[in-house]
């Protein structure tokens, strides 16, 4: 929304309801100055409703310290056996460092460890993950992740040449 429309937004919230009280005030009525009273909690309450709600509807904000950690392919997205399968023998962790460690596993067993040298481009709306190496040892880091925001948390998509699209929330391994 455009700034006319927040000025107009303010000028209804702010200035016709402090209109309205002068002219309440000056008339010395007190039924219209009871009524002003009423109204200034109508307008603090839906001001405040508004602001509960936008919080509600708003994307989860992310910084770089969101991003650290490790992450699990997200069985919730796509159900089965092959999310399960999935599951149990991929994850990745994300470090300070600027490092992704891609484990290929078995289980709870780790097979393979992958190293890959990553950039968190913190310029976007929220940090952006930048594999600096793209690995040609496993198809699912061969390219970039998108990151997915959602009101309460985010994910991490992979492009996979053999499974599609493959979905990773931050959450503990095993």
């Amino acid at each position: 929304m455009g700034f006319g429309f927040n000025i107009l937004f303010l000028f209804f919230l702010i200035a016709l309801p402090l209109i309205f009280t002068v002219i309440c005030l000056a008339s010395r009525q007190k039924k219209l100055i009871k009524f002003a009273g009423y109204f200034w909690i109508l307008v603090f309450a839906a001001a405040s409703t508004l602001y509960m709600v936008r919080s509600l509807k708003e994307k989860k904000k992310l910084g770089l310290g969101d991003i650290y950690g490790t992450y699990v392919v997200d069985k919730e997205k796509y159900k089965g056996k092959q999310a399960d399968w999935q599951y149990d023998h991929f994850h990745f962790k994300i470090t300070k460092d600027n490092h992704l460690f891609f484990y290929e596993t078995e289980n709870n067993k780790i097979l393979k460890t992958i190293k890959v040298d990553i950039a968190l481009l913190d310029y976007y709306n929220a940090p952006r993950l930048k594999l600096l190496k793209k690995s040609e040892d496993h198809h699912i880091i061969a390219e970039n992740p998108t990151l997915y925001r959602t009101v309460w948390s985010f994910y991490y998509v992979f492009h996979s040449n053999k499974f599609g699209n493959i979905f990773f929330k931050k959450a503990s391994w095993y």
